[in-house]
């Protein structure tokens, strides 16, 4: 079994992914994904836990269909929309495109409670 250091690094290969992207996702600088990832660095549990679930989203939008399967209305006040608007800013998307990807965030963890393993699969050598 790989450490969890040898997963994502195999894990973003894999995909065409890489380390600026995996620093964009979770929202931390290059450094400390390169801190994560190094040899000898630390990489901290919430950390891991962070990466997992970047990993699993993306695992989980890849395997998606591209046409929308289902269509969601949904209202808010005057209040919650500024702070929707304040969020697309800075997840540099449209509102659209925020708020699914929170959804599918959401629906990925309540899936994820019941399974017991941290990460998603063990990609092969």
């Amino acid at each position: 079994m790989k450490t969890p250091k040898e997963f994502v690094t195999l894990w973003l290969r894999r995909n065409g992914k890489n380390r600026e992207w995996l620093a964009a996702q979770c929202k931390v600088s290059l450094g400390a994904v390169n801190q994560w990832l190094s040899e000898r660095g630390v990489f901290p549990e919430l950390s891991q836990k962070l990466v997992s679930l970047v990993i699993k989203v993306e695992e989980l939008q890849q395997a998606r269909p591209q046409t929308r399967m289902k269509t969601l209305t949904l209202q808010f006040t005057d209040n919650e929309w500024s702070v929707i608007k304040e969020l697309a800013k800075y997840d540099e998307g449209s509102i659209e495109e925020v708020a699914e990807k929170q959804l599918l965030k959401v629906a990925h963890s309540l899936i994820s409670d019941d399974k017991k393993d941290l990460w998603p699969s063990d990609p092969e050598d």
